[in-house]
This record gives C-alpha cells, sequence and structure tokens, in this order.
C-alpha cells in the first residue's frame, strides 16, 4: 500500500495531522481531506521518512465533533498497518 487508507460509512471532510512517533522527527504534517465517492480518505504518505507514525483525523457530522487516531508505519516508503 502506498498509502494510508481509511474507511467510513458516510461523506467526511476534515483535517489530519501527522506526526513521527519517535519524536526524532519535529515534523507535523497537517492536511486537509475529503472521502472518495466510496467514503474512503487516502492519506499520501509521500516525504515522510521510515518509522512509526500517527495520524489524527478531525471532522463533523451531525454538529458533533470526531477525533480517529491511527497508528501506521513506513517501511520503504510502503505503508504498513
Amino acid at each position: 500500500m502506498k498509502g494510508l487508507k481509511i474507511q467510513f460509512s458516510h461523506h467526511v471532510q476534515g483535517k489530519v495531522q501527522i506526526r513521527n512517533k519517535q519524536q526524532t522527527e519535529k515534523k507535523v504534517k497537517m492536511l486537509n481531506f475529503s472521502s472518495n465517492e466510496d467514503f474512503s480518505v487516502d492519506i499520501e504518505i509521500n516525504n515522510l521518512n521510515d518509522g512509526n507514525w500517527t495520524a489524527f483525523l478531525e471532522w463533523e457530522n451531525d454538529n458533533q465533533f470526531f477525533l480517529l487516531k491511527r497508528h501506521f508505519k513506513i517501511v520503504d516508503k510502503e505503508c504498513i498497518e
């Protein structure tokens, strides 16, 4: 898998923050996202180094705020969940 894919049951749009879990990299990547026609969100992992990462997705639905935390690992530019 080239990127991180997250499946939803309805259309969502919001923000995602990607952080390195080891804190060896102080870089935090911030992106906006919007689900595809099949309600999935594909998060690009380009320009992220190998290691353990956490993605924090925030969105609003029916006047409620949601937060999803997903841990993933990058090895040789491939995403492993």
